[in-house]
């Protein structure tokens, strides 16, 4: 596929699954939230014993909701945090159950924040990443703005001790799991993904 042709699918596919989430009624949002609730408890029953650095995402348009996951992973001792974007750098404010949220960059809810506070993408043991789509092969997009891609290219490196950089694992909807997705160089596969109906690991 030249790169035309994959750009043309790519927004295609953007284009459809945002269409497809802005349909979803308020029942079926609450529903997968909470089968994807289960399925993080799932992978996080499989992680060592130990306090993690867990990175999520505040849902927005449509997307699929991960404050029940983010909750259940505090109470069990895990540190949780989201993105916030600093001089146009993906880094992560803490985030618990009572912390000032405001509105940052694209209209997305962020955490009140002291930049010393903030992490970077190297001290995170487990990205849970917001998915527009995946395959089989753990290839996905994102909304297209390259952040994640740009912020954790160093995952691409299939060579590096997985001690030294964060589980990287997508999460969406069920119906966002597509047979192929068209991947290009910048970007950074998932080691797992996790929707309301299954969880899937990528070699």
């Amino acid at each position: 596929m030249d790169q035309h042709s994959s750009n043309e699918r790519r927004t295609g596919i953007r284009q459809e699954m945002r269409e497809r989430r802005a349909n979803l009624s308020q029942e079926t949002l609450t529903t997968a939230e909470q089968l994807l609730s289960k399925n993080i408890q799932a992978i996080r029953d499989d992680w060592a014993k130990i306090p993690r650095k867990v990175a999520g995402y505040l849902a927005i348009n449509g997307e699929i909701s991960l404050d029940q996951s983010l909750k259940f992973l505090r109470t069990s001792g895990n540190l949780t945090c989201v993105p916030v974007i600093v001089k146009d750098t993906m880094r992560f404010a803490p985030l618990g159950e009572s912390t000032v949220l405001h509105k940052g960059k694209y209209g997305i809810l962020i955490p009140e924040f002291n930049e010393s506070e903030l992490l970077e993408a190297t001290e995170l043991d487990v990205v849970l990443v917001p998915l527009v789509a995946f395959d089989s092969s753990g290839n996905r997009i994102g909304m297209g703005g390259g952040y994640y891609d740009r912020t954790f290219a160093h995952l691409k490196d299939k060579n590096q001790h997985p001690k030294s950089a964060p589980l990287f694992i997508g999460v969406g909807y069920e119906f966002q799991r597509l047979n192929t997705v068209p991947a290009e160089s910048w970007d950074v596969p998932l080691h797992m993904a996790a929707t309301d109906r299954n969880i899937y690991s990528f070699d």
